[in-house]
């Protein structure tokens, strides 16, 4: 019988998720959606799946942490499972359903709410800087027509995440730090695979 040895990227993974498991816990103490002292930033916990439920998704950027969900958009089930994180450009009718959550492993997110203007304006910045998505003209996202896209965290976008999330532990923080660390993740989304 063989085993198989994580890699080192999948070990430091793992340490993220350990860690921002433990943020949003600690911050989401119980099942519901949780505002945060930085703005624009949502702490969502569920200790159970759910039945599907309809909403409508704002522009955001929503990071799932532990446990799975799985959205219906039209005829188009899009899901997304730990360390995956969701880019939603529009405003959309969905339903959704929570898939792998229970007390003893809950369903934690994150979801940072977007300002499409600061997308548009770091693209531009993007732009005459030269740096372009690599994959921009290789691969087209499937679900980029229905307005919401699926990737996994790479480690920028975990080690982003994680600052981001930390400032809950140093409030003071907060007001310099948030928006630097806000600016990094939307980077780090424009320039993924996605």
């Amino acid at each position: 019988m063989t085993s198989s040895i994580p890699t080192p990227i999948e070990v430091r993974s793992a340490l993220f998720q350990q860690q921002l498991a433990r943020i949003a816990s600690d911050w989401a103490p119980a099942p519901g959606q949780h505002s945060t002292a930085i703005e624009g930033v949502t702490l969502l916990r569920s200790d159970g799946e759910t039945s599907c439920a309809s909403t409508v998704y704002e522009p955001s950027l929503c990071f799932v942490i532990q446990g799975s969900k799985t959205v219906q958009l039209g005829d188009r089930e899009i899901v997304y499972a730990p360390l995956s994180f969701m880019a939603n450009s529009v405003h959309l009718p969905v339903t959704g359903r929570l898939i792998d959550a229970s007390p003893e492993h809950p369903y934690l997110a994150a979801k940072l709410n977007v300002d499409p203007q600061e997308v548009s304006d770091l693209v531009v910045e993007l732009e005459h800087t030269g740096r372009q998505n690599a994959h921009q003209e290789d691969i087209e996202c499937p679900d980029i027509n229905c307005g919401l896209c699926v990737s996994t965290m790479d480690e920028g976008m975990l080690s982003s995440l994680t600052r981001l999330l930390g400032l809950l532990d140093t409030p003071r923080d907060i007001p310099v730090l948030a928006p630097l660390a806000r600016r990094e993740i939307i980077y780090r989304a424009l320039v993924s695979d996605m």
